[in-house]
């Protein structure tokens, strides 16, 4: 009876998948004729059906909106977004984002004072401690910054952005032969993260290992990152 109930939820997911794969097609269909209306009217029904594939509640994905806007760079939409949002106040998901658009907008205590009761509400809520490492590097307390990050880490092992962050943070505290191995865990756990190839590069070449450093830089530059590309052709032969 198990087995059978886990071959319906299996076959449910599956079906929901190739609904939203069907209905994306109908969905660029819309926008090939120009039908703008009806493009984007089939495109957050095709998000609907996708989520729901996913087991995404309806909570998240109206916080995926959020995303979406912070990231095209639109801080004042996803503000908005998020104060019609008020009374998702109890989802840790609410104040997190309502942390990054304060951080964006440089407005350090009042994004702290949202990442703390994120983290009050969801202790296991990994986002809001590499976003709060972030903010306390930003106004320099190094040390604060590597303390969630390791937090951030015990909670997801494979969360390569807070691993790379931990390096960029270790750099600062001058423990480079550390932040050189949180670069390579990040790039083991997602091969194309350019900033941990850029910032590993930065540290070998500190460490006198310029080899080391233009075969990262080359990497970075590779994964569409302008400096590392100018330090590749300055540098190396």
């Amino acid at each position: 009876m198990v087995y059978c109930k886990f071959l319906s939820k299996v076959r449910s997911t599956v079906f929901q998948f190739c609904l939203a794969r069907v209905m994306l097609t109908q969905c660029l269909s819309c926008l090939l004729e120009r039908s703008c209306k009806a493009a984007l009217s089939m495109g957050s029904l095709t998000l609907m059906v996708f989520f729901g594939a996913l087991g995404i509640n309806a909570g998240e994905q109206k916080f995926s909106q959020v995303q979406l806007k912070l990231d095209l760079g639109l801080t004042n939409e996803a503000d908005l977004l998020l104060n019609r949002l008020s009374v998702e106040q109890t989802s840790p998901s609410f104040h997190y984002y309502k942390g990054r658009v304060a951080s964006i907008r440089m407005q350090n205590k009042n994004s702290v004072e949202h990442y703390k009761k994120a983290i009050e509400l969801d202790p296991t809520h990994a986002k809001s401690y590499a976003a709060m490492a972030l903010v306390k590097g930003r106004m320099g307390d190094f040390k604060s910054a590597l303390s969630y990050l390791d937090r951030a880490i015990s909670i997801d092992p494979g969360y390569a952005k807070a691993y790379s962050n931990r390096g960029v943070t270790r750099g600062a505290l001058q423990q480079n032969q550390a932040a050189i191995n949180d670069f390579t865990q990040a790039i083991r756990l997602e091969p194309r993260l350019a900033d941990a190839y850029r910032n590993r590069g930065i540290t070998k070449e500190m460490l006198g290992n310029l080899n080391g450093a233009c075969a990262d830089w080359k990497i970075a530059s590779a994964l569409g990152q302008e400096g590392p590309k100018q330090w590749a052709k300055a540098q190396c032969k």
